[in-house]
């Protein structure tokens, strides 16, 4: 049917509205429907088990099957000292391409019957809605608060992922809008059209889209992390701001996105405040040095809850005064890092609360951070942050200020009670301790399925990936012992095996979840656990040194020969105290020999063979046992887990493996 001329328009106009909310509801569909299949349905069906395993083996099957679909594959990379191989997912990437054919449809669909423009400006026009229509997808893969990963299923490493071929996609496609239009308009000789304030603003939030896609490569992002960061919040602001200015019939989408990114950042700054307000020290934490490479910090909470909720819902709003066992928080230090945010996972339980936070030694903030807490600037164990012109000028306003609102907040602390506490004002840190001003966001994370429902649970790590895997390991095994203690059997094996392996460089390195190991210990005396710590450095010993000449040497070749700066030689101090700790700690294991202590790297293969032929051995005909593998390590660890796991639901009879793994 022929369209009327002078219709065409506003046909074209309510076509491109619709193409543009097609190409991003389309995909989020697709990912809600693999949440509901891969996660909430295989959730369901295993609280709903028996004592003997999984009712529901048809189910299961399938999701064995689709495991297989989207399994990886591993392609050798010689021409990499450091890298063996490169770990491809063939079904993300063809899922991609589909789309992408996806977005082609939809360029050419519904513009052969728009003929008062030639065709290529219509398409052209076209792609500009569609490149708008990838906004909204962009903004919302990076929400913090774990709605989207847990609708959908998707880790926040691969939400991070879609977010960047999202943004290439967005570029590509106003790329060539930019090049139909302007073409269409130059072959017409109407040049004036390129100059009119419009087309301006559209190129100027082209070239920032260009700059956000070319400048975020890895090794920009390697070289200045804080330049990166800063340059893609400027310059996300202005693509977004002038492309409203571009085309005001193209804002509800970048409006609509734009506002769930705020609102997203808008809850974790509230609840932040919230917890700094209530927390016993106003988030004054301590940082403890453990080596030359590792500190621990620890800031105390105010917990309203020892255990997380176990309700459906909990997995997508944000809870407050507690966390799950493995989630992770954004820290923030001012006098290290002036308003910069960095991800830290926390290797404690509610219970004990306060949050701990492993870190260790790398690149820009964490070298700070272990720097200050070695050799204090001031000679002293206080850390405040740096003064600059601004916060002098905020200090004499606030000075000027504070003294006439004060009646009036004092009335609103004692109505909302966000003050201190008659308890929070006694509290103190040990003499001598290291203490920031920190504050934090969170906690975001941790979306696996119920581990109180597996035959088998296997846990791997290596390093500070224990700061996953131990808080999980302890939380299962205090859940397990809960509802032994009340009688409650259901839903649940009735004799789970929990195995832990953790990989450490040294001896020493045991110390750093020595306040977890000893919650483990009741469980591995009366055999609920197997715990086995690997050893993978040769010069493993543990050497207290005769004197601190040699550390304090060390410690001015890194920090400078400013004498000063470690009159108190706080360094060699803490590294002795820490050393003789851990020389007890091991003694201590190794009397006991409640853990298993080798000299050797984990073997992934062997081992997660062995735990799937255990499950198999237990299985029957009529019911289906199920085992999970959750790892945390290096990126090649974790690989190599995946491809283990892979191999082994391919084995006939295979119980279902279940995977969760967090690489760093």
């Amino acid at each position: 049917m022929t369209i009327p001329y002078k219709e065409q328009y506003y046909v074209e106009q309510k076509r491109n509205s619709k193409f543009e909310w097609l190409s991003f509801a389309i995909p989020f569909i697709i990912l809600i429907f693999h949440g509901i299949i891969i996660h909430w349905i295989p959730y369901y069906l295993r609280n709903k088990r028996d004592n003997n395993g999984l009712t529901n083996k048809g189910y299961f099957k399938f999701l064995k099957f689709s495991k297989f679909l989207g399994s990886s594959i591993a392609i050798p990379t010689p021409w990499r000292k450091n890298i063996k191989n490169i770990y491809i997912q063939p079904s993300l990437h063809l899922g991609y391409w589909i789309y992408f054919l996806l977005l082609v449809i939809f360029s050419f669909a519904q513009t052969a019957d728009i003929t008062y423009i030639p065709r290529h400006y219509v398409i052209g026009k076209r792609l500009g809605k569609l490149a708008t229509g990838q906004t909204t997808s962009l903004f919302l893969f990076l929400v913090k608060n774990d709605f989207l990963s847990s609708i959908t299923a998707v880790q926040p490493e691969r939400l991070i992922r879609f977010h960047i071929w999202v943004g290439r996609t967005c570029w590509l496609l106003a790329t060539m809008h930019l090049y139909l239009c302007a073409s269409y308009w130059l072959d017409m000789g109407i040049t004036i059209m390129i100059y009119i304030p419009p087309q301006y603003f559209g190129m100027i939030s082209y070239a920032s889209c260009s700059l956000l896609t070319w400048a975020s490569f890895r090794f920009i992002r390697k070289l200045s992390f804080e330049f990166f960061l800063i340059q893609h919040r400027v310059l996300s602001a202005l693509m977004m701001l002038f492309l409203i200015f571009h085309n005001s019939s193209s804002r509800l989408g970048a409006i609509i996105s734009v506002h769930l990114l705020v609102l997203d950042k808008i809850v974790s700054m509230v609840l932040g405040m919230i917890q700094k307000a209530k927390s016993p020290s106003m988030m004054i934490s301590k940082v403890e040095v453990f080596d030359e490479e590792t500190v621990m910090v620890t800031i105390p909470m105010h917990i309203t809850k020892e255990r997380e909720c176990e309700a459906w819902w909990s997995y997508i709003i944000p809870q407050f005064g507690t966390w799950k066992a493995g989630q992770y928080i954004m820290l923030n230090i001012n006098s290290i890092s002036l308003g910069q945010w960095h991800p830290f996972t926390i290797c404690s339980l509610p219970s004990s609360g306060k949050i701990k936070l492993l870190i260790r030694k790398k690149k820009g903030f964490t070298r700070k951070l272990l720097k200050k807490a070695i050799v204090p600037e001031d000679g002293s164990s206080k850390h405040s942050p740096k003064t600059t012109k601004i916060q002098n000028l905020k200090l004499s306003v606030e000075a000027k200020i504070i003294p006439s609102v004060t009646p009036i907040y004092n009335n609103i602390k004692g109505f909302l009670k966000l003050g201190k506490s008659s308890a929070n004002k006694h509290f103190e840190f040990e003499e001598n301790s290291i203490t920031f001003q920190a504050s934090i966001q969170g906690p975001y994370g941790a979306n696996f399925q119920k581990l109180i429902t597996f035959d088998s649970v296997l846990f791997m790590c290596a390093g500070s990936g224990g700061s996953v895997a131990f808080p999980i390991c302890c939380d299962l095994l205090r859940e397990i012992q809960r509802r032994d203690s009340i009688g409650d059997f259901g839903y649940r094996p009735l004799n789970p095996v929990v195995n832990l392996l953790w990989s450490v460089k040294k001896e020493a390195n045991i110390i750093w979840y020595k306040h977890i190991i000893d919650e483990l210990i009741p469980f591995l005396r009366n055999g609920k656990l197997s715990l086995t710590i690997h050893i993978t450095s040769a010069n493993n010993e543990i050497n207290i040194p005769k004197d601190c000449d040699s550390l304090i040497d060390n410690s001015s070749k890194e920090y400078g020969n400013n004498t000063s700066q470690i009159s108190d030689i706080t360094y060699p101090k803490v590294v002795i105290e820490k050393t003789k700790e851990a020389i007890e700690f091991l003694k201590f294991i190794k009397e006991t020999g409640l853990v298993d202590i080798q000299y050797s790297r984990i073997d992934i293969k062997s081992n997660i063979a062995s735990s799937t032929n255990s499950v198999i051995k237990k299985s029957t005909s009529s019911s289906q046992k199920c085992l999970a593998v959750v790892g945390c390590g290096p990126a090649e660890m974790t690989n190599i887990m995946k491809q283990e796991c892979q191999k082994n639901i391919r084995i006939k009879d295979s119980p279902d493996i279940y995977c969760f793994f967090e690489s760093f």
